[in-house]
C-alpha cells in the first residue's frame, strides 16, 4: 500500500472495493480518514444530479438517445 511505503502521506477515503465496507486495517491509521460515501453531497452536485435524473427520464419516455448510457440500459432498449 502507498500510504505503507510512505508514497502518500495521507488519506480522506469515501470510496471502498466492497462498500459498505472499509478494509479494517484502515480504521486504526492516524493518515486516513473515512467518510460514508459523502464527497459529492454539495448542493450544487445533488441539483445537478436531480436535473440529469430528469434528462433521463424525459430520454426514456420519448425514446430518445439516453444521455448517459450503459450495457445494461442499451440491452434493455433493444428489448422495449
Amino acid at each position: 500500500m502507498a500510504l505503507d511505503g510512505g508514497k502518500v502521506v495521507g488519506a480522506g477515503l469515501d470510496v471502498f472495493e466492497h462498500e459498505p465496507n472499509a478494509p479494517p486495517a484502515l480504521f486504526a491509521r492516524d493518515d486516513v480518514v473515512l467518510l460514508p460515501h459523502i464527497a459529492s453531497s454539495t448542493r450544487e452536485t445533488r441539483s445537478e444530479m436531480g436535473r440529469l435524473v430528469i434528462k433521463k427520464l424525459e430520454a426514456w419516455f420519448s425514446s430518445r438517445p439516453l444521455v448517459t448510457p450503459t450495457p445494461e440500459t442499451l440491452a434493455m432498449l433493444e428489448n422495449r
